[in-house]
């Protein structure tokens, strides 16, 4: 009896501990986001004195096999021993030329000043091994203009081939705006600073209306940063592509998700139901509206669109709630959202509840 009253006493003098300090122990709880949703506690002892220096920890593992680890380990036990460095299949990107104002081109052949050629593809597939860097063009109408060719010969995640510069486009500004006209005309903006690969403000050369094309390379964060190519194979110049082709679904089928990760940038889907990607949406009531003439509230010329409510008809005909590109609105008309706001800017997102502007500089590509 006596043994099983000490032992009462010794339970109620645990639960008197832990009443005492359960808050104070809550308060030493960290947390850590280990993949979207799934939250890891590890709860921290309470402090002691400090021990002795242990031995020299394992080295790091490289990290390259893209593993995911949390980061700490709740349940104890000894390191895992590192893992051997793995090789990506896939060189990394080339590295960058000397940027800067233009150099003039080659002195002479097949892109020279003397012998400008229709677009960077076509020096390339004349010269095989060419290098990224300027040329000549000779443009629809008018003199010859220079520009970057962004080379690509080998590689396991990009369209391959001679890539022609045609747009920079800054993304607070409304140069590239869902209703602009520059989509669909023949107006050039500093086409002289088009081979500057540093610089940030807008530009679009004579290559836009110059150069037929089956693929747009969008490269979302600067010359070579965060690309996603969009084959439309079409073979039209992008004033002729913007002009009369509507509602253009890609070769590479994007969705929200994998386009998000070709522009590096994140947003919550968890209330998106109905989306649409790929080139030049003018109004998702009316798949096939032109956008130039009738833009509706809903405009997307590159990137993706989409709701928090499923199609209330075979066309989808939702307010949309969620983009993401260049020339996108989540509310646009030729006066902005009703006319009570001003136009989108050139680089918009919006994703279920909010919404804003990415202010850096995109890249624009023909092939």
């Amino acid at each position: 009896m006596r043994i099983f009253e000490a032992f009462s006493v010794l339970i109620w003098f645990a639960s008197l501990v832990s009443s005492t300090y359960g808050e104070k122990e809550d308060m030493h709880k960290r947390s850590y986001t280990v993949n979207p949703g799934k939250i890891l506690f590890c709860p921290s002892a309470r402090a002691g004195p400090p021990g002795p220096p242990g031995p020299p920890g394992l080295p790091g593992r490289d990290g390259r096999d893209g593993r995911d680890c949390p980061p700490c380990n709740c349940g104890g036990g000894a390191p895992a021993a590192p893992l051997p460095p793995v090789e990506s299949p896939c060189p990394g990107p080339s590295p960058l030329l000397p940027q800067g104002p233009s150099t003039g081109g080659p002195a002479e052949g097949l892109g020279s000043l003397h012998n400008p050629a229709k677009s960077c593809d076509d020096i390339l597939t004349s010269i095989p091994g060419t290098q990224s860097g300027v040329y000549w063009f000779q443009a629809a109408r008018g003199r010859p203009y220079q520009t970057h060719c962004e080379m690509i010969t080998s590689s396991c995640d990009q369209e391959t081939g001679g890539w022609t510069l045609v747009a920079r486009i800054h993304g607070m500004s409304g140069d590239f705006s869902p209703t602009s006209p520059l989509w669909a005309n023949e107006d050039v903006i500093s086409p002289w600073d088009a081979a500057d690969l540093t610089r940030t403000t807008s530009m679009k050369n004579p290559g836009w209306f110059s150069v037929s094309n089956s693929a747009v390379r969008v490269c979302y964060s600067g010359p070579r940063s965060d690309c996603a190519s969009f084959t439309h194979n079409r073979g039209l110049t992008l004033t002729q592509f913007f002009g009369t082709q509507f509602a253009v679904e890609v070769e590479e089928e994007y969705t929200f998700e994998t386009l998000m990760k070709k522009f590096g940038k994140h947003l919550d889907l968890g209330h998106l139901k109905t989306e649409w990607c790929g080139l030049n949406l003018g109004n998702l009531c009316n798949l096939i509206a032109d956008p130039n003439n009738n833009p509706g509230t809903h405009i997307c010329r590159i990137g993706c669109i989409g709701d928090t409510s499923l199609p209330r008809s075979p066309n989808g005909c939702n307010p949309d709630d969620y983009a993401l590109g260049i020339g996108v609105s989540s509310c646009n008309s030729p006066g902005g959202c009703h006319g009570r706001v001003s136009t989108t800017s050139s680089l918009h997102y919006s994703m279920y509840s909010h919404y804003g502007d990415y202010q850096q500089t995109a890249f624009i590509y023909v092939k």
